[in-house]
């Protein structure tokens, strides 16, 4: 509730409905060897790009978090509130995701390893570590490791987010500018030092380039932003004039994006995947908060909202349901099948269906369940600190 209002933050319905063209991205970039797609080679390189919108969830992260909890006048919360509710929030679906991964992960761990690689595997993926090491990153359910960086953001936004802290217009962007430019520092001098690190996905040592893409620290800028941004979104003046021209920010924005996602290999892919597009992500980000033009209107169409809802369920879910749609269908039908269209179109239809399932049978239902035990802990159990 809002001491100046009395009323809750309003809703943010198109950036709930962005969140899901978000997860799709990701989606349909493992979905298939997109390379080999029969389609315009631009369409494939804007597929194949998916991993950029995990940049953009974690900006999209920092934004909300922020103004809800301390960015647009939201009262006091003691951090074990907001810790519980961050881990009633994600962590039963992600829990989820890796028993249904666990059969998968069992050869692959032992056969490189043994038991204490498997051992490592499931410490680091249970606790959500694994992303602080690059050999573990992609343990088990590769889209966890952007779970792993966001338990970061989330330990740490209490302290870097304070409330009743505010800066002016101008310091704020200092902060944001700033901000890209650490986030943009170790990408581009990987670019430029390495013989094949302008295109690489995967470097010689297997090493340095798992840190760039994975590590909590060096993603941590992309969250400063979305905090930024809220910062801003919280000025009247600024908030007023972006209104005004929300639909054309939106689609320039936008356009921008799919722009550069076209160009495919010409574009350094360290620095694509670590935040180039951060910028234009800013500004999506800002026009589409207002709920006003047309790419919002559209965005926070009730069907968008509900598809965004069980965005979290389709992003952390689709990798083992994709392994066991594969596994079932390349035996009954052979393996020739798994990248035709067919099978392509059903799983994304059976992902999208499963993920609204596991939003209202399994995420919602637990999120309350843990949020009431939590506060009832806390009954017995008082806490004292807060965000502030």
């Amino acid at each position: 509730m809002s001491p100046r209002t009395g009323m809750a933050p309003e809703r943010l319905e198109a950036l709930t409905g962005l969140r899901f063209l978000a997860a799709f991205h990701v989606v349909l970039f493992h979905v298939s060897r997109w390379e080999h797609w029969p389609v315009p080679a631009a369409l494939r390189h804007v597929v194949g790009s998916g991993y950029v919108a995990v940049g953009l969830f974690f900006m999209l992260s920092g934004f909300v978090l922020t103004y809800t909890q301390g960015g647009d006048g939201v009262p006091h919360m003691s951090r074990a509130s907001f810790y519980a509710a961050r881990f009633a929030r994600i962590y039963p679906v992600y829990l989820l995701a890796l028993l249904l991964s666990l059969p998968f992960a069992l050869r692959p761990a032992l056969a490189h390893g043994g038991a204490g690689r498997l051992l490592a595997e499931g410490l680091a993926t249970t606790t959500l570590l694994q992303a602080w090491h690059p050999g573990l990153a992609l343990a088990w359910n590769a889209p966890g490791w952007s779970l792993s960086v966001e338990a970061f953001f989330y330990a740490a936004f209490p302290f870097l987010a304070p409330r009743g802290v505010t800066l002016s217009v101008r310091r704020t962007l200092a902060v944001m500018v700033g901000a890209l430019a650490l986030l943009l520092t170790l990408p581009l001098a990987y670019a430029l030092g390495s013989p094949e690190g302008w295109s690489a996905r995967y470097d010689s040592e297997g090493l340095w380039l798992d840190v760039l893409r994975y590590h909590p620290l060096v993603r941590l800028p992309e969250f400063l932003l979305g905090i930024g941004l809220a910062r801003l979104y919280a000025h009247p003046p600024l908030r007023a004039t972006v209104t005004r021209h929300a639909g054309l920010l939106a689609t320039t924005a936008a356009a921008l994006i799919l722009g550069v996602l076209a160009l495919g290999p010409r574009i350094p892919y360290v620095l694509l995947h670590n935040g180039l597009l951060a910028p234009a992500f800013a500004v999506l980000l800002l026009a589409l908060a207002t709920g006003e033009g047309l790419p919002a209107r559209l965005l926070r169409h009730p069907w968008a909202v509900r598809l965004g809802e069980a965005s979290y369920s389709l992003y952390i879910l689709h990798i083992p349901l994709l392994m066991v749609s594969r596994s079932v269908t390349g035996a009954v039908l052979g393996r020739e099948v798994l990248d035709s269209p067919a099978f392509i179109a059903g799983f994304l239809l059976l992902a999208i269906t499963t993920s609204w399932v596991s939003h209202r049978l399994v995420e919602l239902p637990l999120n309350h369940r843990l949020r009431r035990a939590f506060a009832a802990l806390r009954t017995r159990v008082p806490d004292t600190s807060t965000l502030s």
